[in-house]
């Protein structure tokens, strides 16, 4: 829905994660131009994540079990756990006894935390904002490589000087006072311009899903 509103020139920014960013890169030349530091990484990992309690020790132990899913668009949320399962010659579709369509990955760790979900895929920057207690509850069993952090990011026939205000205002945040304290409230040290190969892992991924 993001990238139609892009595409179709209803908004002319938006913060988009890998898999969208991705499909947008090649559908109509949207362009990353500033992405949070967070705790001074700029990179994050898909989490596998299990009940503390389980006996699963990696994602093909949940065959046949209750999977939560922030959704099928997501990266981390189904892309990177589904590439797994297919590298192992299963049908990622018909693997799971029941996906749990969530629709957050907050709301992933809770199924999982609960009891509810016997697995789930979740972004590693929102488990290690979730509550002490909920994380304890799950255990992580798998991770993915690093991939680029969710980009703020504009269609490729942007008015140029439009958003180089934008992405002016977003790297020089971090050097107001006003601009530190919604960093801080947001969790985040600062916003930079990405380097040229930061979605390449993603763009790996996703080149490997898709292909036969």
């Amino acid at each position: 829905d993001v990238n139609d509103l892009l595409q179709g020139r209803q908004c002319d920014v938006a913060m988009v994660c890998g898999l969208p960013l991705i499909r947008g890169e090649r559908e109509f030349g949207m362009k990353a131009i500033a992405i949070p530091v967070i705790a001074g990484r700029r990179t994050y990992r898909t989490l596998i994540v299990v009940p503390a309690e389980s006996p699963a020790r990696s994602l093909l132990d949940l065959k046949g079990k209750k999977f939560a899913s922030a959704g099928t668009f997501s990266l981390s949320g189904w892309v990177y756990p589904a590439l797994l399962i297919k590298r192992a010659s299963h049908d990622p579709y018909h693997f799971f006894g029941e996906v749990l369509p969530t629709g957050s990955h907050d709301r992933s760790v809770q199924a999982v935390a609960m009891g509810v979900a016997d697995g789930g895929s979740i972004l590693s920057m929102v488990y290690e904002r979730m509550p002490e207690d909920v994380r304890r509850k799950t255990r992580i069993i798998d991770q993915s490589p690093p991939f680029g952090m969710p980009a703020f990011c504009v269609r490729s026939d942007a008015d140029p000087e439009l958003a180089g205000r934008i992405q002016s205002v977003l790297i020089h945040m971090h050097e107001t006072p006003e601009g530190k304290e919604i960093l801080a409230a947001l969790g985040e040290d600062r916003f930079e311009i990405p380097a040229a190969d930061l979605y390449q892992s993603v763009r790996d991924v996703i080149r490997e899903w898709e292909s036969n």
